[in-house]
């Protein structure tokens, strides 16, 4: 029996994406600890085939996919992870050069955009949630 799955909760059944500083990260146990936001953990267990990820990774921004369960706060009670890949935090400051340089860069294609098409009512719905949301 694997020992990351001894302690596993039953039910992991939401589709998890966070991201956060990777931290605690045990990989005898198969147990770390994501810090998405101060003050704020989120508990993760993993399969041993992530160990050298997680521990190549540790301590780093990251982003983790994976399933989780929700307590009665609606806050991650615990994420399974299948795939955590290293990202870069919006608190990190941004390399123009390298942007500018990138030989690969992510160009907005309008041939692959997608249109919807709303009635006036609905256009005005959307504006409206866009503002107040804007507002609050």
């Amino acid at each position: 029996m694997n020992i990351s799955t001894i302690d596993m909760p039953q039910v992991l059944n939401e589709p998890a994406l966070v991201e956060g500083r990777l931290m605690e990260v045990n990989w005898a146990c198969g147990k770390a600890e994501l810090h998405d936001m101060p003050q704020r953990i989120v508990p993760l267990c993993f399969d041993p085939a992530l160990n050298d990820d997680m521990r190549r990774l540790a301590t780093q921004y990251v982003e983790i996919r994976g399933r989780g369960r929700f307590n009665d706060n609606d806050e991650w009670d615990v994420i399974y992870v299948e795939q955590v890949t290293s990202t870069r935090s919006w608190s990190e400051p941004f390399d123009l050069e390298a942007f500018r340089n990138d030989p690969n860069p992510k160009i907005f294609d309008p041939d692959k955009m997608v249109t919807i098409d709303l009635t006036q009512e609905e256009w005005e719905a959307f504006n409206r949630t866009l503002y107040e949301g804007r507002n609050t």
